[in-house]
């Protein structure tokens, strides 16, 4: 069965953000050892007995389900997946009222997961021999039906409309989705051929990766909306910073 990265005892959760969903709201005051913050909750698997606790907007505890859990747990817009202990099988909720479960984004298929990550309005998880499977999602835009079995993956990532994968064979970056703003076309190499990628993660718009090797180089790819907005086609190219990021497999830990 899945148990998530290594965390040993877990640690404490620290939040912080805008607040004007009470997203940042305070956190149980107990150590965890996998957490996720979504649109307006977070949620984390706690140490001590490996349970899931949320907090944030109209979060009601009556939803959360119970059990214990791998350090494996996702939250995205109103949704929130975590695989449990016991068989790595995939569980998914919202945390408040009025979930009624409209794109399938709360019925993940059977079968053991080694991961989860959840976007907009749709999830997709990595089983445990490398597929990626995902559900939910209007248009069939982020949950790609026809790409999410090409290859063995070893890390896959959602925005709020675009799913990334990232292969175990070769190192390689294939996303498919609603890709209006570059976030599904990673930067290719000089004289053509792809980056091989140690670790990728998606935003809203925008997706990034970091490059095999000591040091990795740190890719951007994609736009953000202008500040207080959320038009993503009016927004600014994704730029990293100019310097190189660190990506050693001991640190990433990707299995």
């Amino acid at each position: 069965p899945a148990t998530g990265p290594p965390g040993g005892g877990g640690g404490e959760v620290v939040c912080w953000g805008s607040g004007y969903a009470l997203q940042e709201s305070t956190p149980p005051k107990e150590k965890a050892v996998a957490v996720s913050a979504g649109f307006a909750h977070s949620c984390a698997v706690m140490a001590r007995d490996r349970s899931l606790k949320c907090w944030g907007y109209q979060v009601d505890e009556e939803k959360i389900p119970s059990g214990q859990f791998a350090a494996i747990v996702s939250s995205g817009n109103r949704q929130t997946c975590a695989v449990r202990l016991s068989d790595s099988s995939v569980v998914c909720f919202y945390i408040s009222e009025g979930g009624a479960n409209w794109e399938g984004e709360l019925s993940p298929p059977g079968g053991q997961f080694a991961s989860v990550s959840c976007g907009g309005g749709h999830c997709c998880g990595m089983d445990v021999d490398g597929r990626a499977h995902c559900w939910g999602g209007s248009d069939n835009y982020a949950t790609g039906r026809k790409q999410q079995r090409i290859k063995p993956f070893k890390q896959v990532v959602t925005g709020e409309d675009h799913t990334c994968a990232l292969s175990s064979e070769d190192g390689g970056v294939l996303c498919w989705g609603r890709c209006n703003s570059g976030q599904c076309d990673p930067p290719p190499k000089e004289g053509g051929g792809t980056h091989e990628y140690a670790l990728i993660a998606a935003g809203a718009a925008h997706t990034c990766g970091i490059r095999a090797g000591r040091p990795g180089t740190l890719d951007c790819w994609g736009k953000v909306p202008p500040s207080g907005g959320s038009d993503t086609a009016a927004g600014l190219l994704i730029t990293p910073p100019e310097r190189t990021a660190k990506a050693a497999k001991a640190e990433v830990r990707i299995e």
